[in-house]
Parts: structure tokens; sequence; C-alpha cells
């Protein structure tokens, strides 16, 4: 999250990890979304203003990746410093921002980074419209090699038709939990979001039963590869398993282990989009 972090402390500990793991290191970044951490991580700066901070941020760490730099921006201003040490990976590791609106589209887009971004619990015309956003930044950047563009959902799979229920009950309860953070309308106990009440939420036919079930990546290994065909036709490279909604562990695992077994292999047999395992 951009706002947690100095340019100079980010750009050494990226790059040694970057090390650590052999070369290995993908740069995730966002915004941030809550201003409850902001409160706590960021000295209580306007949540709005992440966005900001990330397209200051994420210019400076390159540059110290790169060389000795010095910096007079609005957020830093520091004179010449490097970050040590310097990525394995050159020029350096793979950067991904996380967007939504078009404007971050761009700007991830216009400095080579690639794209995570999630249609959240919105049906599935929302898929396009994020594919559509990211055809206009590449067609926008013809200067910029194309870069990738990852989608997450919240995934469960399981082998009977009938299994869905215990998917969505997890994923209303984590929905309100999240509404708590997002809206900034809640508690927080323990370090751990208290789930806010219905009437609370937004978007209230997100909480449909019947709406999560089609909405979100839920359903058999049938189910899940024809889901997983909107987001292929929407430009998709990678797809991102959301798998920690409260989701039991052991579902976890099954979902894991039947996306493995049963969905990979159709999309990997017709060489397309690449499925990727990841815990979001």
């Amino acid at each position: 999250v951009a706002p947690y972090w100095s340019p100079i402390r980010l750009a050494g500990e990226a790059a040694l990890c970057d090390h650590l793991t052999g070369g290995r290191l993908e740069f995730g970044i966002a915004r941030g979304s809550y201003q409850y951490e902001f409160d706590r991580m960021a000295g209580g700066m306007p949540q709005q203003e992440g966005v900001a901070y990330l397209k200051e941020l994420v210019p400076a760490v390159k540059k110290l990746w790169a060389d000795d730099y010095a910096h007079d921006g609005h957020y830093w201003k520091f004179p010449l410093a490097a970050g040590v040490p310097k990525p394995l990976q050159t020029p350096h590791p793979p950067i991904w921002v996380a967007a939504r609106d078009p404007g971050t589209f761009d700007w991830a887009v216009g400095i080579g980074a690639n794209i995570l971004s999630t249609p959240l619990s919105a049906p599935a015309a929302e898929i396009a419209v994020l594919g559509e956003k990211f055809r206009k930044a590449v067609a926008d950047h013809p200067e910029v090699p194309r870069p990738r563009l990852m989608m997450q959902r919240r995934t469960c799979i399981y082998d009977r038709p009938e299994d869905w229920e215990v998917a969505v009950r997890h994923a209303i309860d984590y929905g309100r939990s999240f509404e708590n953070l997002f809206q900034n309308i809640g508690t927080v106990k323990n370090g751990f979001p208290e789930a806010v009440p219905y009437e609370s939420v937004k978007g209230k036919d997100n909480y449909n039963p019947e709406s999560i079930r089609k909405n979100l990546m839920f359903g058999t290994p049938d189910e899940i590869i024809e889901k997983l065909e909107d987001y292929e036709a929407a430009g998709v490279d990678q797809y991102c398993l959301g798998l920690t909604f409260n989701l039991p562990f052991e579902l976890q695992k099954k979902t894991i282990r039947l996306f493995v077994d049963e969905v990979m292999p159709h999309f990997a047999a017709r060489n397309r989009t690449r499925a990727v395992v990841v815990g979001h």
C-alpha cells in the first residue's frame, strides 16, 4: 500500500526480496482503500489522496533501482540517495498496479506497469468494462509494449452444483466486514473488522445469494471454465484466485486442487489465458 512507504526504504526492501527469491519478485502496489488504516499508518491522510502518493512513489522507486537519485516532489524531498541493494532482475522486477478507475489505468500503462483489477462483486458485464479501460490505456500509449492484465475474484470450486451455499454464506459474511472498512462505518476489535448490519451496506443486490453465486467465481469446474471465458474475451492474461474471504482452509485447498487439475488444463490445451493460482 503506497502511502505506508518511503521510496528509499521501499526500493531497498523490495530489491532485497528480489535477491532472496532468486529474481522471482513481482512488485505489486496500490493506492490503499481504508481510511481506518490511513489514520494509523499514514498520519491520517485522506484516503482519496492515496492515488497521488502512488503516482509519486513508483517513479521514484524505479529511479532508485536504476542509480543514485535525488527527489524534489510534493510528498518527499531528499538529496542524492541510493536504493541498496539493486534488484536482481534487470532493469527491475515486473511492476503490478492495482487499478479500477480510467486515470489509474492510463497512468500505470504509461509507465509500463502491468494491471491488476477486480470487478469486485459486480455482474459479469463489469469484466468487459474493465477490459475496455485497459484496451483504451494501451491504445493511448503505443510507445509502451503491451503490459499484462490480471483480474481477481473471490473463488470457490466444488464437485456438486448444490454445494454453492457454503461459499455464498462465507462471501456474504466477509462482505459485511469489508463494508465496515471500505465505508469506514464500523468498529475494529483486536485487529478484525466487525460485520456491519445488512441495512448499512451499499449495493444490496451484491448480497443477494443468487447474485453472489452467479457473479463470483463460484461453481463446479465446468461452471468455472465457462465463467473464465468472459475474462478471456475481455483480454485478461492472468486470473487471480481470491481465496481469503473467511473460506474454510479445507475448501481453499480443494479449490486450488480442482482449479489446477480440472480448470487450468482446459486453457493450457488451447494455449490461451494463463490461469494463475494466487491467494489474494
